[in-house]
């Protein structure tokens, strides 16, 4: 059975360039909240080919093969921030159930991702999916960055479950000295049938407006030092999401939708892990 530190960083790694750009977020963020990291190698299934020509070699191959892809991982961790903790477990097993597993006891959980886009859903579809599907904590889906970022943009429902991400984002920007985009999209109708009156509209974004000051309240007396940048486009939420996350360092969105049936994500919050191009946290509340 894998240890954990209870409230650790989790990183799953596999020696890729994605994973190495995951390991390198795991790492910063967990020096930015002051966690233990722990690095993670899972092995994998052995193949049916190894099973018949000797399964102990064959592991022992595989967790060979493991550790020194841990290694390597804790050396960058630790030349990056130097102060942290590092743990590595090198373990038997499918990745999706052993970090799924380890999320039950993790702060956030953290893995890389090639890519996104309209085939998104595929590249995700084994680790990087699974785990924001069915982890019990938070999950960053890390992207390599190809030129420099700067800000944290975070997604607001307005429905009263914006709490626990606004929170995140909020530390997240505090403790990287960033501002704070706070997005929350509406749209005056829901059909070009169903047009509004110039007052009807108004007053449905007055709505909204007031709806995203609920949200807000308290979140500048706890993080003073953020600065608070609102915006309410007249959009569909993914696409003022995406747009507004471009050359930002991070977009935080909210578990709200997700649920542990077959459909594990809410149509936002999954659209926006698959086409985001910068690394998205789902935040569990």
């Amino acid at each position: 059975m894998t240890s954990i530190k209870p409230g650790s960083v989790v990183v799953g790694v596999d020696g890729s360039p994605p994973s190495d750009a995951g390991l390198a977020w795991a790492a910063t963020y967990a020096a930015l909240v002051a966690r233990p990291l722990l690095v993670v190698h899972a092995t994998g299934r052995l193949s049916a080919g190894e099973v018949v020509g000797g399964p102990a070699e064959a592991q022992a191959q595989r967790s060979a093969a493991g550790a020194r892809v841990t290694d390597e991982a804790v050396a960058l961790a630790r030349r990056m921030t130097p102060g942290v903790d590092v743990d590595t477990e090198v373990t038997g097993g499918d990745p999706r159930e052993v970090l799924t597993r380890l999320s039950e006891q993790a702060a956030m959980l953290v893995v890389g991702t090639r890519g996104h886009g309209p085939v998104a859903a595929l590249l995700l579809g084994s680790v990087s999916h699974a785990v924001v599907l069915h982890a019990h904590c938070s999950v960053a889906v890390v992207r390599p960055r190809v030129t420099p970022a700067a800000g944290v943009v975070v997604g607001v429902a307005g429905d009263g479950s914006d709490r626990a991400p606004l929170e995140f984002a909020a530390g997240l920007a505090s403790a990287e000295g960033a501002a704070l985009d706070v997005v929350h999209a509406w749209r005056a109708v829901d059909s070009l049938a169903h047009a509004l009156t110039s007052k009807q509209r108004a007053e449905t974004m007055a709505k909204h407006e007031r709806a995203l000051a609920e949200a807000l309240a308290g979140l500048t007396e706890k993080f003073p030092d953020v600065q608070v940048n609102r915006h309410l486009p007249e959009h569909r939420t993914v696409d003022a999401l995406v747009d507004r996350a471009e050359g930002a360092d991070c977009l935080v969105v909210g578990s709200h939708g997700i649920s542990r049936g077959r459909e594990a994500l809410g149509s936002v919050s999954r659209s926006v892990v698959e086409h985001a191009s910068v690394t998205v946290v789902v935040v569990r509340s």
